[in-house]
């Protein structure tokens, strides 16, 4: 098993197969190129059909956005909100937004939107969780840690990191 092999294997079949609406997949394959970025563990051909393959996911976000900042989980279509909405559930927008947020985070600057569309996007996500009481994030918690990891990444830290500062800038504030 080579990492070209795992690269094919993670573009086969449509955008929308895979876990969490294919998001998974894309994410992995951002991965792989940051990866090959320090190390080279891809082979030119593969590199150029990741990057193409990615673009093409890029764009489909960029069709698919909702107004209101939300991807729906049927993005790998790339079809306009406005004309082909769907009725997802929130949690199912909150999978598609906090996951596209989480590989846009770590993909390199060709492949990111612009950045008023992420904006948009975490403001959307923040204000879904801040709409949900506390139980129906919690029965939820492994869609809405997307949310948490998302925004991190987008500060250059982890949710636990993110957190540990947070608190310690309570206390220090506390003490004064």
């Amino acid at each position: 098993m080579s990492f070209d092999q795992i690269a094919q294997r993670l573009m086969r079949g449509h955008s929308r197969f895979g876990v969490c609406n294919g998001t998974h997949r894309v994410y992995s394959l951002t991965l792989l190129i940051r990866l090959n970025q320090q190390h080279h563990i891809l082979s030119t051909g593969v590199t150029q059909k990741v990057m193409s393959h990615l673009r093409q996911v890029r764009d489909r976000l960029v069709s698919s956005h909702f107004p209101d900042g939300h991807w729906p989980s049927n993005w790998s279509e790339g079809l306009n909100p406005n004309e082909n909405s769907i009725d997802d559930a929130d949690f199912k927008k909150v999978i598609a937004t906090g996951h596209h947020l989480e590989w846009q985070a770590i993909a390199p600057q060709e492949l990111q939107l612009d950045r008023k569309r992420i904006r948009k996007a975490a403001r959307w996500l923040i204000h879904d969780v801040r709409t949900h009481d506390r139980s129906h994030v919690l029965r939820r918690f492994t869609f809405y840690s997307h949310v948490g990891s998302a925004l991190a990444a987008w500060r250059g830290t982890t949710p636990y990191g993110f957190w540990r500062n947070h608190l310690a800038k309570q206390t220090d504030q506390a003490s004064r």
